[in-house]
């Protein structure tokens, strides 16, 4: 059973429970004879639409029931009105549905917890930390196995602007972190597949400027990809592409891996660069996520900035397949 049809069944599930009815002049969530918009009216005239509107109706009402996430999830659902208000079509508001019911799907059978799990943690009311709680609340408690991501409504996060450069014009500086990496003998496969994985996009540079320890620094990104390894969210170890991020001076010409592995750009470790790690902004200040993945449907989200600000959000999936 695929993902779309399995949460299809479980929310069908729910509404059974609450004895929700219908008839053909009624959707769950309001009366047809009252129909106002277009889109209100094209749901009530399709039998299939007004199914998916009673399962998310249900699905909506055992979701608020958690007193605790009860603001952050009418916040979210007042953002997908107004995304469902936006289709012209028939399959435009299905889609929309599927996405609310697997976002709603994903919030009662998840959950994420903020620890302290080593001496160098930030206390659990670090705000970064309490607010990418509160992000991914609004996000639907999501996995983010492969990539972070952050809801319009948290401002206070940003992304970097980067710039992309061109690989093979700029391939001194991917020769210089394969060799400050491995070693050359140990990457000749590597650079002898270079050219072919540059034109292809598995290999990728950009640029950006972020501050760091005060200073506004040249950050590059590379990125080194594997088409036939693509991330995959349901099988939570997936680790390709790889992501890097190294100093580099404002000429693009050497890479400071002094400053590099004594910022927040090294993560933890260096084995954070297999965890598909994150840099972003919170409130202007540079932070790395990345995804632990522990087995058995749960993993952390873990966050690093400043040298010591270290995050760890436990996530658990008791939903099989997601």
């Amino acid at each position: 059973m695929d993902m779309k049809r399995e949460i299809r069944h479980w929310i069908g599930a729910i509404a059974v429970g609450m004895l929700i009815t219908s008839t053909g002049a009624q959707a769950a969530s309001f009366d047809c004879a009252k129909a106002q918009s277009k889109v209100e009216k094209m749901i009530c005239a399709d039998a299939e639409l007004s199914k998916l509107d009673e399962e998310m109706s249900a699905s909506y009402q055992v979701a608020l029931q958690n007193q605790a996430d009860a603001a952050a999830i009418k916040l979210a659902q007042k953002q997908w009105l107004k995304k469902r208000a936006a289709c012209t079509s028939n399959a435009c508001i299905k889609d929309e549905y599927v996405n609310r019911l697997a976002a709603l799907s994903n919030h009662l059978a998840s959950r994420y917890v903020l620890t302290e799990e080593s001496p160098d943690a930030a206390v659990p009311t670090t705000e970064v930390c309490q607010d990418f709680l509160e992000n991914l609340k609004r996000l639907g408690n999501p996995p983010m196995v492969c990539d972070r991501e952050f809801h319009p409504s948290m401002v206070q996060f940003t992304w970097p602007k980067w710039r992309p450069i061109n690989a093979l014009k700029h391939r001194y500086l991917v020769e210089q972190i394969w060799q400050n990496e491995y070693g050359w003998a140990h990457d000749e496969h590597l650079r002898a597949s270079f050219e072919s994985r540059a034109r292809s996009g598995e290999i990728a540079l950009a640029v950006t400027q972020i501050p760091i320890d005060g200073k506004t620094t040249t950050v590059i990104r590379f990125i080194n990809g594997d088409k036939e390894s693509p991330c995959e969210p349901k099988y939570w170890n997936s680790t390709y592409p790889l992501r890097q991020y190294f100093a580099i001076d404002s000429k693009l010409q050497k890479l400071d891996f002094g400053v590099t592995y004594k910022s927040v750009l090294n993560g933890y470790s260096s084995y954070s660069k297999e965890m598909r790690p994150d840099l972003f902004l919170h409130k202007g200040n540079p932070y790395i996520a990345f995804w632990d993945m522990k087995g058995d449907g749960k993993g952390t989200i873990e966050i690093f900035g400043d040298h010591r600000n270290f995050c760890h959000i436990n996530f658990t999936n008791n939903t099989e397949g997601k």
